[in-house]
């Protein structure tokens, strides 16, 4: 008699949610999203960084509850008090079990095949330290939809190139976790582009792959994501700048173009004018041929020195 035993080899993938003050039904729309995925080998992990609305906290419980069963049971955290999405994102990397870490906001959703065509681009592949994908961007105010990235992404050694622009927030990436713990995980005094950061220290080191189907929805609408505080991307902007600024002198005209480019809209966003002018003015040195990049970011300088700002 012959007895069959089959193993499941498939790597386990710690999928952490992190939820600040957002209607549970937004929620449950995020939850539902990794439940239903195609890869099987999935564990959930809800952090609620929420934690002084105690009706929250109970609904989040009961969601939880209702969510759960014998083949996903999905852990609940709820954070002794707010310290920030970081600090949610670490915790749940703390207490997570996966070989692999896909971090989902909580107003995004994820397709159906997002972690499984990402985890046949990673396992196996030592030199890669994460993968990122296409999105579809829906604006709610408008119903109109449309990708991130028009064309094909690089793989690959892309770090210089990435010091210029994103490549994606949270909800995009799969990390291989032991890249990510080695650079200490997202950096907690970050007050924005946190993403960004996390990508940049895993990429110094390792390579990266891409996938150029969509595999999120990115919601954009009114409400409380952190780019709607311009003074912190400021912030966020210097310190990202402090950090990384040996690499970016030594990268790409383009990345340092576009990098400073970057610089003029969060200047211009804060009513920096003559910073966001200065910013300009190097951008358009490093890539003189961008001009589409440099007349946009010039009549958004325009724009800001003509319109007045808005009484509160």
């Amino acid at each position: 008699m012959i007895i069959i035993i089959t193993v499941n080899k498939k790597p386990l993938v710690t999928a952490i949610v992190t939820i600040y003050n957002r209607p549970v039904s937004i929620v449950r729309r995020a939850l539902m999203s990794v439940i239903k995925q195609s890869y099987a080998n999935i564990e959930i992990i809800l952090v609620n960084d929420c934690p002084e609305k105690e009706a929250l906290k109970e609904e989040l419980y009961n969601l939880v509850t209702e969510l759960s069963d014998d083949k996903k049971i999905i852990k609940y955290i709820v954070m002794s008090e707010n310290g920030g999405a970081c600090k949610a994102r670490n915790e749940g990397i703390k207490q997570s079990n996966g070989e692999y870490i896909a971090c989902l906001d909580d107003d995004d959703e994820w397709f159906e095949k997002k972690i499984e065509l990402q985890v046949n681009a990673i396992d196996g592949k030592s030199e890669v330290g994460l993968v990122y994908c296409n999105a579809r961007y829906c604006y709610l105010n408008s119903g109109k939809e449309r990708d991130a990235f028009e064309n094909p992404q690089k793989s690959g050694n892309i770090y210089k190139s990435v010091l210029g622009k994103n490549i994606g927030s949270c909800s995009f990436i799969l990390f291989k976790k032991e890249n990510l713990v080695k650079v200490g995980g997202f950096n907690e005094e970050m007050p924005a582009m946190q993403d960004w950061e996390a990508i940049l220290m895993v990429l110094k080191c390792s390579q990266a792959a891409y996938i150029h189907e969509p595999l999120i929805k990115y919601y954009f609408y009114e409400g409380e994501r952190i780019s709607n505080h311009p003074e912190r991307r400021y912030k966020a902007y210097c310190m990202l700048y402090e950090e990384f600024k040996a690499d970016l002198n030594n990268s790409y005209p383009s990345s340092l173009s576009q990098f400073y480019s970057l610089g003029s809209k969060v200047c211009c966003e804060n009513r920096f004018i003559i910073s966001a002018i200065k910013y300009w003015l190097k951008s358009c040195f490093y890539n003189p041929i961008n001009i589409r990049l440099h007349i946009k970011d010039l009549a958004r300088i325009i724009l800001r020195i003509f319109c007045k700002p808005k009484i509160s």
